[in-house]
């Protein structure tokens, strides 16, 4: 056994089986968020951040009663889980706290939301509540039961189904939970301390990473994988064997029963899997479930892969595509005429082969025990050289919809799947079955992007323009897209992400979802523009502010500041995003920018230290600021009036770009006019000593107004600055 072990004795507490199965799924990614009221303080974590649940998926949350930071036992803690809009109540409960006062819920999202929808935790003790409003997304990746037996197969000759490939999330099953949460109390008289953990902590038990492994058997080969501890399942329509008989288990009755209760650790490979291979899974008996007792077995699973299809593939001119095959079925060709010149890459689909098509689709999602996916024609377009778009009638569209079959195009820069509901509206707006729907998805060559469109793309890796044409009408349809990202030494899958970018250069993020299997990044769109690919550390920022809703039009910003350690919340778990920013705040943001952690090594390297002149009456050396707000004088970045600073004072707006712009002076750095400068209706108020700053900022696009206004007297909020900062270390300072 391979896997790592950690150093500790414990002894179980109760027996804890284990079993196995394979499936893909949506994965999630941890968050938290705390509140207070009066000495008593209520702390909750969830098994997801705010954009992550969809329909179906299942929230865990851990929470915590504190009274004056001592842990509260024994009370009722309300719980409720509100949907809106129409405040629909979907879980109600009073949990009671342990004796470490810590509480627990789950539930599972109704699968008719749609992505609009909101939900809020609110738990509440007499005056002390805390509420976390979460969003919901669409059309997540549905579940598809792929594996074993639910007791698994414990030797290699014992497998008797097969996973295909393409698969790239894999899930341990076990008939007894798992630990999700950093808990140290065990149950019952004697709790059992798991060392590793705090004892007051919230969060996932990372520790249980280590206790999952995954090899290719021969030549004993191990692969690396990422591991999301903080997740089960327990849809009733995912079918799964029963534990002892093996039969199917179909019946809500039988999968009540606790010996077939199942929860799963998902974990998705750092490589695709090989076509007809055996590979294991060895689970530690370290393994840690919920009551802190540990599984005390090594356990090792094993699986194997489908065979490989054949392909072939269209080479430019008149040729040939290749579509998703079964393993029993080869792969057919499909005559395909490419246009050099438009870039395009017509497939020629008569009745036959449009037949041959939907069978194949329809054959390989039933040997896949895909029941409940929809059957998928992929044509398979990548090695077209110059194919920018594929292009096919109408009267596809229309028998790919009516035989409820989705379609794949897999282009050079991006596949693209339409739904059969996506295909019927296609058809429906042609006004003949030989009007020509045409898919583009082409690479935009960064020097084509001017302006703030250009600016905003420095340091992201790819702008992919995706357009569908009815005839020669753009159309605004739903699809899946999937476009390529290759991980870079020490990148973290969770960091990729994809955005919307408008014609004004701004970026909304899509909330895709990255597989470091396939190198692709997956996401749904209901409009046709540009949309951009890339690394951004900041996605792995978890929010510990109450005051910072996900749907906040400074989220992002305050994530920005908060990851990059340029400023601090106010305590308490507050952000405090429409409270001012005063002057010596300010300054502090702009030393915490220039490294501030090591003064010595900082001034040394502007310079020197501060000469502590004492440059300003009302700065006092003991001041948490004093360092930031001399070295910020020293350098030209700030000016006081009759010897004070009034560090205090709340900063205004055009204070706020006098000093940005003295900071970007003092590094050198070249301010680039990355759009014209807005007309602010009240330019007549900004003082002469800040207009130049104002003017060049707000044409580079670090400083925007409001309803025309720049409102230059108004003090600058919190909000505010982490928005400015962001744009300004983004389109100025990289």
């Amino acid at each position: 056994m391979t896997t790592k072990k950690h150093n500790v004795s414990i002894r179980l507490q109760k027996a804890f089986s284990i079993t196995l199965a394979l499936l893909l799924i949506f994965t999630m990614f941890a968050g938290a968020a705390s509140a207070s009221a009066d000495s008593i303080e209520i702390n909750i974590t969830t098994n997801g951040d705010a954009g992550d649940y969809g329909p179906g998926s299942t929230m865990f949350m851990l929470g915590k009663i504190t009274n004056r930071e001592i842990p509260m036992a024994g009370v009722p803690v309300t719980v409720s889980i509100t949907l809106s809009p129409g405040s629909t109540i979907l879980y109600q409960g009073a949990p009671t706290s342990d004796s470490g006062g810590f509480f627990s819920a789950r539930f599972n999202l109704p699968y008719s939301i749609d992505g609009t929808q909101t939900f809020t935790i609110t738990a509440t003790y007499g005056a002390a509540s805390t509420s976390v409003p979460f969003g919901t997304k669409a059309n997540t990746q549905g579940l598809n039961y792929l594996g074993s037996t639910f007791v698994g197969y414990h030797s290699a000759a014992d497998i008797k189904q097969t996973v295909a490939p393409a698969t790239n999330n894999l899930a341990v099953g076990f008939s007894g939970n798992v630990n999700y949460f950093n808990r140290n109390t065990g149950s019952g008289q004697n709790p059992v301390p798991l060392p590793w953990v705090g004892r007051t902590e919230l969060g996932p038990n990372t520790d249980n990473i280590d206790c999952i492994a995954l090899y290719e058997d021969v030549p004993n080969r191990h692969i690396p994988i990422s591991v999301n501890l903080i997740q089960q399942d327990d849809r009733s329509d995912v079918p799964y064997y029963h534990r002892d008989t093996q039969a199917l288990i179909t019946d809500d009755i039988d999968r009540n029963n606790s010996r077939d209760r199942r929860g799963f650790l998902f974990f998705t490979p750092s490589e695709s899997l090989k076509p007809d291979t055996v590979y294991r899974v060895e689970i530690s008996k370290d393994l840690a479930n919920n009551s802190s007792a540990n599984i005390g077995t090594d356990i090792t699973v094993y699986f194997k892969t489908s065979a490989a299809s054949s392909s072939g593939y269209g080479d430019g001119g008149s040729g040939s595509a290749s579509s998703g095959a079964t393993e029993s079925a080869p792969s057919l060709d499909v005559p395909v005429t490419v246009d050099k010149d438009a870039g395009t890459a017509t497939i020629d689909l008569d009745t036959e082969t449009k037949d041959a098509l939907i069978a194949d689709a329809i054959a390989k999602a039933e040997e896949n025990q895909a029941n409940d996916a929809t059957p998928t024609v992929i044509i398979d377009l990548s090695s077209v050289e110059d194919a920018a778009a594929a292009v096919f009638d109408a009267q596809a569209a229309q028998t790919f919809s009516d035989a409820e079959v989705a379609v794949t195009l897999i282009l050079p820069d991006a596949e693209v799947t339409l739904s059969p509901q996506t295909l019927a509206e296609l058809a429906e707006n042609a006004e003949t079955g030989t009007v020509p729907i045409t898919v583009e998805a082409a690479t935009v060559p960064m020097s084509d992007l001017q302006g703030m469109q250009a600016a905003q793309v420095k340091g992201y890796e790819t702008v992919v323009s995706i357009n569908v044409f009815v005839g020669g009408e753009k159309m605004d349809v739903p699809l899946t897209v999937s476009l390529p990202y290759t991980l870079k030494q020490g990148e973290n899958p969770a960091a990729v992400r994809v955005w919307y970018m408008d014609d004004g250069g701004n970026l909304t993020n899509m909330n895709g979802v990255y597989n470091p299997a396939t190198g692709m990044i997956t996401f749904t769109i209901n409009h046709q523009s540009y949309f951009v690919v890339g690394y951004d550390p900041v996605a792995l920022w978890v929010n510990v502010f109450t005051d910072v809703r996900a749907d906040a039009w400074y989220y992002d910003a305050v994530a920005y500041a908060n990851f990059n350690s340029l400023f601090e919340g106010v305590g308490g778990g507050q952000f405090a995003p429409q409270s001012s920013m005063t002057r010596a705040m300010f300054a502090q943001v702009l030393w915490n920018i220039e490294g501030s952690g090591d003064e010595e090594a900082t001034f040394a390297h502007e310079g020197g230290a501060p000469q502590g002149r004492g440059l300003f009456t009302d700065v006092l050396a003991e001041a948490w600021y004093y360092a930031a707000v001399q070295w910020a004088s020293e350098k030209g970045i700030v000016e006081g009036h009759d010897g004070r600073f009034d560090p205090d004072r709340p900063i205004t707006r055009q204070e706020m770009a006098l000093m940005l712009y003295r900071y970007a002076e003092f590094k050198g750095f070249e301010i680039p006019a990355n759009r014209s400068v807005p007309a602010f209706s009240d330019n007549n108020r900004i003082g002469d000593w800040a207009n130049e700053a104002v003017r060049a900022l707000a044409g580079a696009g670090v400083l925007s107004g409001s309803n025309d206004m720049f409102n230059p007297r108004n003090n600058a909020t919190r909000a505010e600055v982490a928005q400015m900062f962001k744009n300004f270390m983004r389109l100025v300072a990289q």
